[in-house]
């Protein structure tokens, strides 16, 4: 899930703000800025608490900030979304489901659309 993309958009908004790498890292609670270079420059991928602290700190949404992450865990989420609607389709067909199949399956559809 790792994109060039990723690290620019970080570092790109940190300049803009003024911060160094060391500023960002003591906001963000890392003693050293090493970290914070290392998910600038893609080499690693930050926990959720910390991406939830650039977003928090930058004032961007995590998806602005990891472009190319969102785009992949999108295409990821919408492929099993077909693979469930599908799954559902074929409960749903063979008339031995629940009530509860039916409503996921329109919960699903209208997800789907929305997208």
């Amino acid at each position: 899930m790792h994109d060039r993309t990723v690290g620019n958009t970080i570092r790109m908004h940190r300049m803009r703000l003024g911060l160094s790498q060391r500023e960002l890292a003591t906001l963000l609670g890392y003693r050293t800025p090493w970290q914070v270079s290392r998910h600038e420059t893609n080499r690693s991928v930050p926990p959720l608490m910390i991406a939830l602290g650039y977003q928090e700190i930058l004032g961007v949404p995590i998806s602005e900030l990891f472009p190319g992450m969102h785009i992949t865990i999108s295409s990821a989420i919408q492929q099993s979304f077909r693979k469930f609607q599908e799954d559902l389709e074929a409960r749903v067909s063979d008339g031995n489901t629940a009530h509860r199949d039916a409503q996921k399956l329109q919960w699903v559809l209208q997800r789907t659309t929305m997208v």
